[in-house]
């Protein structure tokens, strides 16, 4: 199986994937989720805490934020992604949550998001003595971290990811090799916000 590319990589001194390693440019490129990764060009934003108990030095992210209700202003970034986030957020909220990261980017300005994919879950389930990350820390989030924040609320198709990220009001959907983590077991989506969109208020 694939190595895990995990978010820690930066912190360890690993190589971060080249298609999201970026020169800064001046552009506003938002991390929602971000946990402990830290990657220069991008914004972190999450949680103090990041919700492990398994790290010693936790780092604080750039912005302290939820990222349920993000602290900018609308069409504020130009490129926002979440990875490995979606799939801590009840089915139920989902719509909402990616029309509020929606919100911030500007007219035209994309966003991805990765997570566990649940038809290589299905598949990898059928192979013999395979590691509960590629399967059941898919589908249910990986205990060691010990916060129930950290367990996963939903794990979804690409098919089922598109017309989520349509419903909450993304264009021109496509699929791109995950990045992070086990791309043997997750996918990456990546859509825009329309050109000209009006500004999406979420019900509060």
């Amino acid at each position: 199986m694939s190595e895990d590319r995990g978010r820690a990589g930066v912190l360890e001194g690993k190589d971060v994937p080249k298609s999201d390693s970026k020169d800064v440019d001046g552009s506003i490129r938002l991390d929602l989720g971000a946990g402990h990764f830290r990657q220069a060009g991008w914004i972190s934003v999450d949680l103090e805490d990041g919700y492990s108990t398994t790290i010693k030095d936790p780092v604080k992210p750039d912005v302290v934020a939820d990222i349920k209700a993000l602290p900018f202003p609308d069409n504020y970034a130009d490129e926002a992604r979440a990875i490995h986030v979606i799939e801590h957020v009840y089915p139920w909220e989902a719509v909402d949550v990616i029309r509020e990261w929606i919100r911030v980017l500007k007219p035209g300005g994309k966003l991805a998001i990765e997570c566990p994919c649940l038809d290589k879950v299905m598949k990898l389930l059928e192979v013999p003595q395979i590691e509960p990350r590629y399967t059941y820390w898919a589908l249910y989030g990986d205990p060691r971290h010990g916060r129930p924040e950290m367990m996963h609320r939903w794990c979804y198709t690409q098919l089922s990811l598109v017309r989520l990220m349509t419903q909450a009001g993304l264009t021109d959907l496509a699929p791109e090799p995950p990045q992070f983590h086990f791309p043997v077991r997750d996918m990456r989506v990546v859509g825009r916000k329309p050109s000209g969109a009006p500004s999406i208020i979420v019900a509060q």
